[in-house]
């Protein structure tokens, strides 16, 4: 598959699957109503998304020049992590407002759901790439 439509296609399905997780998340957790969780989730989402795209390509970019081109557990970690933690630097101030929450309720609450999502990240990629193969960038040269 070629690297732009499998990004594409890995953005569309992770963020797909994380704005149903998101927006029944805080609706329940915060007995927000769905159109008000739902409208922060989807939000998020296409920051997520956008922030998922420059990121994935930053890290492709990165992984092809390194020596070993697999992608081993430390590489998954390291991009689950890296990808993660952009969201809570993002989401944190967003979602403070959107619900009018105090700052330190919406970073406990940010806080939650990222570790929630590097978790979801690091088995959504393991799966992508079982499914689809990996990319281009880490699969060893022939």
């Amino acid at each position: 598959m070629p690297p732009f439509l499998r990004r594409c296609l890995y953005v569309a399905t992770f963020e797909g699957i994380g704005l149903v997780l998101v927006s029944s998340g805080l609706a329940t957790v915060f007995a927000s109503s769905l159109p008000r969780a739902g409208s922060f989730a989807l939000a998020s989402t296409l920051i997520a998304t956008g922030w998922s795209f420059v990121f994935t390509t930053l890290f492709e970019l990165w992984e092809a020049r390194q020596t070993r081109r697999t992608r081993t557990l430390a590489r998954r970690i390291a991009y689950a992590v890296g990808l993660e933690a952009g969201m809570l630097t993002i989401l944190t101030p967003l979602l403070s407002v959107w619900l009018a929450l105090p700052v330190l309720t919406a970073f406990a609450a940010q806080l939650t759901m990222t570790l929630g999502f590097t978790l979801y990240a690091f088995v959504f990629n393991w799966g992508f790439d079982a499914v689809f193969g990996p990319p281009r960038s880490a699969r060893e040269r022939a």
